[in-house]
């Protein structure tokens, strides 16, 4: 028989991000911005046995963070987000 599930949690949201730009004179340059903040994340799936103790698992999460991105030089950018869904397929084994 197949099952549904559910699930929620919240935690630390961490990103880095590599900025280009140019100095003074002329150069390229790259500075790696990062930053961490909080995240929460929801999602849901179905499983579907194969044997006896081994089932398919169809499911997908909903995550979304914020954050503050800083580097060597200062705060790049304040409340930057990130937002996805992953869907996925994995196999249980109970």
């Amino acid at each position: 028989m197949w099952r549904l599930f559910l699930r929620a949690g919240g935690g630390f949201a961490r990103a880095h991000q590599d900025i280009e730009g140019v100095d003074e004179s002329g150069d390229a340059t790259v500075v790696r911005a990062s930053g961490k903040g909080i995240g929460y994340s929801f999602g849901g799936g179905i499983t579907l046995p194969l044997a006896s103790s081994v089932s398919l698992a169809l499911f997908g999460n909903y995550n979304v963070g914020s954050y503050d991105l800083n580097s060597p030089l200062g705060v790049v950018q304040r409340g930057v987000e990130h937002e996805y869904l992953e869907p996925g397929v994995g196999l249980t084994i109970r």
